[in-house]
């Protein structure tokens, strides 16, 4: 057979950003005949907007990887473009000045600003209130949101409306407030949202697609490549695999429980993300070598395998510092998450012969220690086992049936109730099920202001921020709230509830997946604390006894501001609620400055 090189992992390698070669990372040099990986939903709704008789100008924002530039190439060819023309012309005259007509089907001419700093401010907001005022054209526009503020403050009684459209997504979850103006803010597009999530479909397209992997059958350094086995392991075989199914379903937890902790991850780092963990940074060439000079070893492989790369890539501390996505993802890395049945279950059989490409193990070598160095060397060396065996474990669930199901496998990534998140920005509607879990957050809510909440109190209580007495032990209370004004929901069901149902909502225009979910206190004017994963989680452990107040010290922070404006709504009253303990007391002054408490 002899030794083959796939240029399917060539052009994977392309897409990490740690060499001069990873044109593929951005759309003026990516090859033309590779685009059409990912179908967004941001492309469709874009592309029936520039069907609109009255639309006049579309902003696309957002971080830089999202993805604009390259819906922009789409939509030229949707124009009848081809694929090289399309990226020629757009990097020629993708500046606001050129019009791009249709070739197919007729419509009204497009202009395109591929990136609005490409320009200095007040080039670009000329450009921008001539491309407005313009009946004739749609005007499409990509700008990061900074400079999209910066420009628009110079013209702010021409272009005003754009932030104001910005701002009203953020609150209000639509993409426009005037008619002919559209802001689409992909900072909200989701890479795991529904059952065809953008992290699915990479996966079906560079891992599953077998015809980009039948040169590696055939290659001599096959059985020892780490590459082809992660192919393997995440594809599965021909006729289906349920295991690899579990692996990749694995996999899109993981990002969906970052994004629901507040990181935003963009197209551009899903890719490097998948083509890291296929790849490992390694080429045909790199495993080639190591196969000429020992054929069988079997010794280095287990550092490439993909869920090491996940949770400890082999990245120097600048390229971890140039990609924030993979080390948030370190956070949540099963391997330093002890659970003692998975534990357990784990080290009954350290007999790995069975694996393909095992890690040392140190039992196999163990030797009574002798001095203090040998024995933490020999700890070091188990830990590390332990570590691969609990990321292992993650993606294939071999210990579940020893536990009989009892752990979810986000309890692997360290939270505890990421379930009860799920239900409720998925609209759960069993009332016990949803008033035990807005209780429990009600006592979070509390635990942070220093009181302890009795399991049947009947209303939620909120301390002055003058008088908060942290880990004291008196505060005075500024409101009471009975519970039944209370409830938990989700920004979606918000905006839906307050006429948010329209061709223009926000969800409607983006690959979109719930991240928050928010507690509103329905007194007076309505008021809201919006919490993401993390501060959900932080909040529930708070109120099954979690003291940690110095790590979660910036959550706290925000979480008490919010509290002491609805608070501070409470109005002046003569009595004085004084928390004492579990006790409220009730303080009054007398005639005469007489203090008198009951």
């Amino acid at each position: 057979m002899g030794l083959e090189k796939n240029q399917h992992v060539e052009r994977l390698k392309s897409h990490l950003p740690f060499d001069a070669n990873s044109q593929q990372l951005y759309a003026e040099y990516a090859d033309p005949e590779q685009t059409g990986l990912l179908a967004t939903r941001a492309l469709v709704y874009v592309g029936e907007l520039l069907t609109r008789q009255n639309t006049r100008m579309v902003v696309l924002t957002g971080d830089a990887g999202h993805g604009k530039t390259y819906l922009c190439r789409l939509l030229l060819e949707g124009m009848g473009y081809d694929k090289v023309e399309a990226k020629n012309e757009l990097c020629e005259k993708g500046y606001g000045r050129h019009l791009f007509h249709p070739k197919e089907n007729g419509g009204r001419p497009l202009r395109i600003i591929k990136d609005l700093s490409d320009f200095d401010e007040p080039t670009a907001a000329e450009i921008l209130v001539e491309a407005l005022a313009d009946p004739d054209a749609v005007t499409l526009v990509c700008a990061n949101e900074g400079r999209l503020r910066s420009v628009v403050a110079l013209e702010r009684s021409l272009l005003g409306l754009l932030i104001e459209t910005l701002e009203a997504g953020m609150e209000q979850g639509t993409t426009s407030i005037y008619p002919g103006q559209f802001v689409i803010n992909l900072n909200y597009q989701s890479v795991t949202a529904g059952e065809h999530s953008l992290a699915r479909q990479l996966l079906q397209s560079w891992v599953q697609d077998r015809r980009k992997w039948s040169k590696c059958g055939t290659c001599d350094a096959c059985s020892i490549c780490p590459i082809y086995y992660n192919h393997l392991r995440l594809a599965g075989n021909e006729r289906g695999d349920a295991h690899a199914e579990q692996r990749r379903d694995a996999l899109v937890t993981v990002l969906r429980i970052a994004e629901q902790s507040g990181q935003v991850i963009t197209i551009r780092e899903l890719l490097i993300l998948v083509a890291y963990l296929i790849t490992g940074d390694q080429t045909c060439t790199d495993v080639h070598d190591k196969y000429r000079r020992r054929p069988e070893d079997r010794g280095w492989q287990h550092e490439l395998l993909y869920h090491q790369l996940l949770f400890e890539p082999r990245l120097t501390p600048d390229q971890m510092n140039s990609l924030p996505m993979i080390r948030t993802l370190h956070r949540y890395d099963p391997g330093r998450t002890a659970i003692r049945p998975v534990d357990e279950a784990l080290s009954a059989d350290l007999d790995l012969d069975e694996d393909e490409f095992p890690p040392p193990n140190p039992e196999r070598s163990f030797t009574p220690a002798v001095t203090r160095n040998d024995a933490q060397r020999f700890a070091e060396q188990y830990r590390g086992l332990m570590k691969f065996l609990r990321r292992r474990d993650y993606f294939e669930q071999d210990t579940m049936e020893e536990i009989d199901r009892k752990i979810p496998p986000t309890r692997r990534l360290g939270f505890e109730f990421h379930e009860a998140f799920e239900y409720v920005i998925g609209g759960g509607e069993d009332v016990r099920r949803t008033i035990e879990i807005r209780d429990a957050l009600l006592a979070g809510l509390e635990a942070i202001q220093g009181m302890r909440r009795d399991g049947n109190k009947p209303s939620f209580s909120i301390v002055d921020p003058a008088f908060s007495r942290g880990d004291g032990d008196v505060g005075i209370l500024a409101l009471q709230i009975p519970n039944n004004k209370i409830r938990i929901t989700y920004p979606r069901k918000l905006w839906e509830d307050s006429g948010g149902q329209t061709p223009d909502a926000l969800p409607r225009a983006l690959d979109w997946a719930e991240r928050r979910t928010t507690v509103i206190f329905e007194h007076g004017d309505q008021n809201e604390v919006t919490l993401d994963l993390l501060q959900f989680e932080f909040l529930m452990r708070t109120a099954h006894g979690l003291s940690c107040r110095l790590f979660f010290q910036a959550d706290i922070r925000r979480i008490m501001s919010r509290l002491a404006v609805i608070g501070s709504r409470a109005g002046n009253n003569e009595e004085i609620r004084v928390l004492h303990g579990n006790q409220t007391k009730i303080l009054t002054i007398d005639v005469g400055d007489i203090i008198r408490c009951g």
